[in-house]
């Protein structure tokens, strides 16, 4: 069973309960713990079996959202080619449990976090992204003001045809108002990617600290090493 010691049980409950942790250190332990397989299971089956195994009452919804949508992303396309399915999984990602009753547009942090989460998982994920979907994440950007993209959205957002912020630049009266736009931009972008940095760390924080079954001292440290340089 995934719980060996009080430390152990202490960091799986923490992790589990807080609506905080990043969806991959949980599909991380899910893994670990019990391979594949268990993603054969029921929504409500699965839930009470970690429930059970890691020894967590109450395991929070948002919790088993990121998990599925994770896996989901890893073993299906919808992610990635369905606009609706990639709205929902980038607010569940940032902490939004999942709903069917309301219409939530992903934003733009939401968008720039989640195509960073699931390019960890699937560095092809850019390339697999739809023509639909990278729309959707250009036209988001543009309605919340956003035209000068992070990192971490240059790949995946569709602005169309033309140069959007040379062209939106190009409204400015004189020199002044130019440099108070680029520094508002230039502001905007830097606060969406710090959200996606402060989350990528949070991330390495808890791969660091889980408790996981298969994993010995010298391959860990390798692997949190590489994984250190892709965040880079």
């Amino acid at each position: 069973m995934p719980v060996n010691s009080v430390t152990a049980k202490q960091t799986y409950e923490q992790l589990w309960k807080s609506r905080d942790t990043v969806g991959t250190t949980l599909l991380v332990m899910v893994l670990d713990s019990y391979g594949q397989e268990i993603f054969e299971m029921e929504p409500e089956a699965l839930r009470k079996e970690l429930e059970e195994g890691f020894r967590v009452t109450d395991i929070p919804s948002i919790s088993t959202d990121k998990l599925w949508a994770l896996w989901n992303s890893l073993t299906t396309d919808l992610v990635h080619k369905d606009v609706s399915t990639f709205m929902n999984t980038a607010n569940v990602l940032s902490g939004t449990p999942l709903s069917y009753d309301v219409f939530d547009p992903a934003d733009a942090y939401e968008c720039a976090w989640a195509v960073t989460e699931l390019t960890l998982l699937d560095p092809s994920t850019p390339d697999r992204l739809s023509s639909e979907v990278k729309r959707y994440i250009g036209e988001i950007c543009k309605e919340l003001g956003l035209y000068r993209l992070p990192a971490s959205l240059t790949k995946v957002a569709d602005m169309g045809a033309r140069d959007y912020a040379a062209n939106m630049e190009s409204h400015a009266s004189d020199n002044a108002s130019l440099q108070t736009i680029v520094a508002d931009q230039t502001s905007f972008r830097d606060d969406v990617q710090a959200y996606v940095t402060r989350r990528t760390n949070k991330l390495m924080l808890e791969l660091n600290q889980t408790p996981l079954i298969n994993k010995d001292t010298n391959s860990w440290t390798k692997f949190i090493s590489n994984f250190a340089k892709e965040l880079a």
